[in-house]
């Protein structure tokens, strides 16, 4: 299998304003292709519907297609500019690796959007009201049919963004329930708790963990 190619090299030209040019350089030898760059999802300054970028009115957004494309050929908007996109650092800078992929690479892959997984930093007593801050409190959901493939999941407790990164691989690859309680799980972790998962919301049963 071929590996992807390179990501290429970005050379950020200064201007004093807001709004810098962003060149695109690939084995030392820059290329013809300006791009925008704003530290802000600040877009209305940049007059951009006056070369027919569409814009959300209300949130000041660019719209964009599943490829990052706007309105306009060869303008493209990423992170939090773009309308409908997750306000995160990680989920911009893997879009715009893959734009850029696209654009220099040949590659065709796109951001997928549907599995992108955050973590809240606040303290539990903040977040779960009345609740022993030393406990985890976890809900899976699944499909009801087959194998019930993951779909998410919430989990809040000690390590909660930790934890979460390791299985938002396991979901991004299609892990379905079936594989989960089939997995031992790691003891003493917070994490072990996921594969005792096994009580369903509509049982109406107690789901609080009595023992180990």
């Amino acid at each position: 299998m071929a590996l992807p190619p390179p990501d290429p090299q970005f050379v950020l030209r200064g201007t004093g304003a807001p709004v810098n040019t962003l060149h695109f350089c690939c084995r030392n030898q820059e290329q013809d292709k300006p791009l925008l760059f704003s530290g802000t999802p600040e877009t209305r300054a940049l007059n951009l519907e006056k070369v027919g970028v569409k814009m959300n009115r209300e949130t000041g957004k660019i719209i964009v297609s599943a490829d990052e494309a706007t309105s306009v050929p060869h303008i493209y908007a990423i992170g939090d500019i773009a309308e409908g996109r997750p306000e995160l650092t990680p989920t911009a800078i893997q879009a715009g690796k893959l734009l850029a992929r696209r654009l220099f690479g040949k590659s065709s892959e796109l951001m997928d959007y549907d599995c992108v997984f955050h973590a809240f930093y606040k303290p539990l007593e903040f977040t779960v009201a009345e609740r022993d801050a030393s406990q985890c409190y976890i809900k899976m959901v699944c499909l009801r049919e087959g194998a019930q493939r993951i779909l998410g999941f919430h989990f809040t407790g000690p390590n909660a963004g930790e934890v979460t990164q390791g299985f938002a691989l396991a979901i991004k690859c299609g892990a379905t329930y079936t594989q989960l309680m089939a997995t031992v799980g790691i003891h003493p972790t917070s994490a072990e708790e996921i594969i005792k998962l096994n009580i369903t919301k509509r049982s109406g049963l107690d789901p609080t963990v009595t023992g180990c």
